[in-house]
């Protein structure tokens, strides 16, 4: 397949030509539709991104604090060129000094829950976005709605949509000066245009012992847990979540950790209804800071079924604050069995990737690829913030990162782009940045990868390695990257898709598709969902690639090159799997799997 083609656009400033100084973009969230009655919004397919600008308090190079201080908000279009802005007003008061730091999901009616706290600066609390509310500004769609405060300070927490409709946030630390943190989960419900935090417990595992660890620790959640909703064999309504390799706060050395998975289910959050279970004691090695992604495959002898597969994606096995500079990791891990704990061999098999990864996002594309981007070799974020004598600049290239420009394509084993058995290593693109850490890529639904976002070549905290200063900052800017497929010469379209679908039911899609005879749509043409991302630090817990049955049977051509597809959502005993919302239809060509467009739908 070659090297991806890729363009790289700034933003722009209110018309001005030009890229947003001193801002960085840390946030991306693909806005789904608000209605299903056919109509789109005009930000359905934009992108939702905020801003970061800093304000320093302090006088001298010991003392000197940055907080972060979220005062813009924009809808990008990626569909133009250059990407068209759409900055997005929001009053004084009408958040927080700063939600850089907080985590987010969709609801199932395409509202974004937003919640957290960000260093001392502001308080903890929790936002609903709503695209269709007024802004204040004629002509402008989009506003922030308070919700509750919060029962604890959590700094960069996770928040995922559960089959129950519920949102769970858990994870990060406190704001306090002793950086705890937090075990207890907290339930976000909403209903109409309101947000309530429905309960708040401490999980039964908080007064147990890790006994396979040396020595045996307690554990409690850090910055982002990589956390999935997945498929409860035992009851199709429970609340269930897949955390991919998380860490344990501050172990020496650093353990090799597990995968967990936590069960609710009967929504009461009773203690003993409500556990963490080891998924497996001994997967490659802890991914501190790396990436993780979910594909929800049919089984081919039981349609209606998914098999859920997690792959976590390079990282770091060292502990950041105690090693600086330590190498990061160039191995993926697959999770096949996510009840029993499984763990398939390392990935690709057989070799490793050609770089070392921390801070990279791995986003899963149409064809069930995984496309690996940026990232960098070192993990050294902290080292200078956290190492330097005072008032002296570290300068010594040690501390310092090696950004990867350079991306890889990895199609797993046993998916439909790939019959070797074994996982397939392809070069990708050369980014025209660094994306380091705080960088962001998104699917977007004409099948493209944007990537925004990200410090400076060094990470957040780090001083800018010297003869580098001129360099382009990366934060506020855009790169579109086209995968293979969007060169394969192959034009189509989808002429009609629901805009809904029940779980369970059949409904027809009609394609049109021009091309070589072996990439045309017939009955064995397959079709997948992607759900409308919400990515924060390198990881998407909405995001999630469904396959759908589709039924040769039923399928029958319409004319040259035109078929009706008859395709079956998801079963209702695939909450977890595929969680109620929006999603992007795509259908691909039997062969070849390419994409030939998407449409909205929403899974009910």
């Amino acid at each position: 397949m070659g090297a991806l083609p890729h363009h790289i656009e700034p933003i722009t400033d209110g018309g001005n030509a030009g890229l947003l100084s001193h801002e960085e973009i840390a946030h991306a969230c693909l806005i789904p539709p608000q209605s299903t009655e056919g109509e789109l919004h005009p930000y359905a397919g934009k992108v939702l991104v905020w801003n970061r600008q800093e304000f320093t308090h302090g006088t001298t190079p010991h003392n000197v604090v940055t907080y972060p201080v979220t005062r813009k908000v924009w809808v990008i279009d990626p569909t133009t060129t250059p990407p068209g802005v759409t900055e997005i007003p929001v009053p004084d008061g009408a958040v927080p000094t700063s939600i850089f730091c907080y985590g987010h999901a969709f609801t199932p009616e395409g509202k974004l829950v937003l919640a957290g706290s960000d260093l001392e600066a502001t308080p903890f609390s929790s936002f609903l976005f709503d695209p269709t509310a007024p802004s204040g500004t004629p002509g402008i769609d989009g506003a922030f709605i308070a919700g509750p405060t919060t029962h604890r300070t959590r700094f960069y927490p996770t928040l995922t949509l559960l089959p129950s409709g519920r949102i769970a946030m858990f994870g990060g630390r406190a704001v306090s000066t002793n950086g705890a943190k937090w075990p207890e989960i907290e339930f976000f419900s909403v209903t109409g245009t309101t947000l309530t935090l429905s309960s708040f417990f401490v999980p039964s595992f908080v007064d147990h012992l890790w006994n396979h660890l040396t020595p045996p620790q307690t554990y409690s959640f850090d910055y982002y847990p990589r956390m999935f909703s997945i498929n409860d064999p035992a009851n199709a309504a429970s609340d269930m979540i897949f955390v991919a390799n998380d860490v344990i706060g501050a172990l020496t050395p650093p353990p090799k950790l597990s995968s967990y998975t936590y069960r609710d289910s009967d929504q009461k959050t009773r203690v003993h209804d409500a556990n963490w279970n080891p998924v497996d004691p001994a997967p490659s090695a802890d991914r501190r800071y790396g990436s993780a992604a979910i594909l929800c495959m049919v089984k081919p002898q039981a349609p209606q079924e998914l098999s859920e597969r997690v792959f976590t994606i390079c990282g770091s096995d060292q502990l950041r604050l105690t090693t600086p500079g330590y190498p990061a990791l160039n191995t993926v891990d697959e999770f096949t069995d996510l009840q029993t704990g499984l763990n398939a061999p390392v990935l690709p098999t057989p070799g490793q990737l050609p770089s070392q990864r921390i801070w990279q996002n791995a986003t899963i594309l149409t064809d069930e690829s995984l496309f690996i981007s940026g990232g960098s070799t070192h993990d050294s974020e902290a080292a200078a913030y956290l190492y330097c004598p005072p008032g002296i600049l570290c300068n010594n290239p040690f501390y310092y990162a090696t950004p990867q420009k350079q991306a890889e394509l990895i199609y797993p084993p046993n998916t439909a782009a790939n019959s070797t058995g074994t996982a397939i290593l392809r070069p990708a693109a050369t980014a025209a940045l660094n994306r380091l850490y705080h960088s962001t890529t998104i699917l977007l639904p004409d099948g493209r990868v944007l990537s925004i976002g990200g410090s400076d070549k060094q990470g957040s905290e780090s001083p800018v390695l010297p003869g580098t200063e001129s360099d382009p900052w990366p934060g506020n800017s855009v790169e579109i990257y086209s995968p293979p497929y969007k060169f394969s010469g192959i034009g189509g379209r989808i002429l009609a898709c629901p805009t809904s679908a029940e779980y369970g039911s059949t409904f027809h899609v009609d394609v049109l598709v021009n091309g070589t005879p072996e990439n045309l749509v017939n009955a064995n043409t397959r079709v997948v969902l992607m759900r409308c991302g919400t990515v924060t630090h390198h990881h998407d817990s909405d995001g999630r690639l469904v396959e759908l049955e589709v039924h040769p049977t039923q399928s029958s051509s319409l004319g040259t090159n035109q078929w009706r597809l008859s395709v079956s959502a998801p079963s209702s005993q695939n909450l977890g799997a595929c969680p109620k919302g929006w999603y992007m239809l795509f259908v691909l060509t039997p062969d070849s799997h390419i994409p030939i467009g998407s449409r909205f739908i929403k899974i009910r």
